[in-house]
């Protein structure tokens, strides 16, 4: 990024998927922000209901709608709109949930912390719950390898303990919104797309970091996020998804002494704790204990198929116009 142009361009990446609702209100909240140099590029993900159409009749010429014929899942999804705003030539890319509103200040204070700061490569905001306005979603995040857990920082805790906060280092931040330099997609690749959903923020981040970059959270910006998302409830074996992508980042990201670890000793601990919550929300322990299992297994074949230091799409112009429908009004 240039540092001596005050406002670097920015590309805004969102992604649609059955929820045009959710999608709606979040680009009403967009067009308010108070920074002039933003490019907003809306992927839809194969929605229903020509749910791709009616965003272009409704925000044209505000954004640029991409089209996917199919739901190719959040990091490749992700990944087109990115690449988009890398062909042309935004400097700085967010990454940002349908299911969040956003503060109008929320982008120039993330400009200005990755502008003060070089080695930043990731800076967040604080995120809010829009069903308590004044709570903690996430202040950043941690990573627990020896349980293959990853966990949001600061939840439940007030907005007005972080506002006297300087920017703080953090192991990810959370997918809900990001701001990312472009020249890091350039260097250590994009989003991982072997997750599908979940967990993909969580190893771009640690990759980042692994590269000498910094990932912070900053407290002078915030956005408030929805806490259930009615899209990731549509999506198939959800509870399948969360347990195989917990193994395949830690097989992937953590030292083999860590891997054993959790298998030998947290493994059943964990897969017995996450029968149990399934169990009370409603699931049969036969269905349950299918998902989790099959989910534990995938986690393991995926990790084989994409081993440590591999899956990290390198940066490619030539994507961004494959298998898309581009419309620029």
């Amino acid at each position: 990024m240039n540092s001596s142009r005050a406002d670097p361009e920015v590309g805004i990446v969102i992604l649609n998927w059955n929820n045009i609702e959710l999608t709606n209100e979040l680009l009403k909240s967009v067009r308010m922000v108070d920074y002039p140099r933003k490019h907003i590029y809306v992927v839809d993900n194969g929605s229903e209901n020509e749910e791709g159409a009616h965003l272009r009749k409704t925000w044209a010429p505000m954004i640029t709608l991409i089209q996917n014929p199919t739901n190719v899942g959040f990091a490749k999804g992700a990944n087109i709109g990115v690449l988009h705003a890398l062909t042309d030539s935004c400097e700085l890319v967010l990454l940002i949930n349908n299911d969040t509103i956003v503060d109008p200040l929320f982008l120039r204070n993330l400009v200005r912390v990755m502008i003060n700061a070089p080695r930043i490569a990731i800076a967040g905001p604080l995120v809010l719950s829009f069903e308590s306005p004044d709570r903690v979603l996430s202040a950043g995040g941690g990573i627990d390898f020896k349980r293959a857990r990853a966990r949001l920082l600061g939840q439940g805790e007030l907005k007005d303990e972080y506002l006297s906060m300087r920017p703080f280092d953090t192991e990810y931040v959370s997918g809900a919104c990001m701001l990312v330099r472009a020249s890091v997609f350039r260097k250590v690749g994009l989003l991982p797309e072997q997750y599908f959903a979940y967990f993909e923020e969580t190893e771009f981040c640690t990759r980042v970091i692994r590269n000498g970059y910094r990932v912070v959270v900053a407290p002078c910006s915030f956005i408030w996020h929805h806490s259930d998302n009615p899209s990731l409830r549509k999506l198939p074996s959800r509870d399948k998804l969360m347990m195989r992508n917990r193994v395949l980042f830690l097989i992937r990201n953590g030292r083999l002494s860590q891997s054993l670890s959790f298998f030998v000793a947290f493994a059943p601990f964990e897969f017995g704790s996450s029968l149990v919550s399934l169990v009370l929300k409603g699931r049969t322990p036969f269905e349950a204990t299918t998902s989790l299992l099959r989910g534990l297994l995938s986690g393991i074949a995926a990790a084989v198929r994409n081993p440590r230091g591999e899956g990290m799409p390198a940066y490619d112009s030539s994507r961004a116009e494959s298998n898309v429908i581009r419309e620029a009004d």
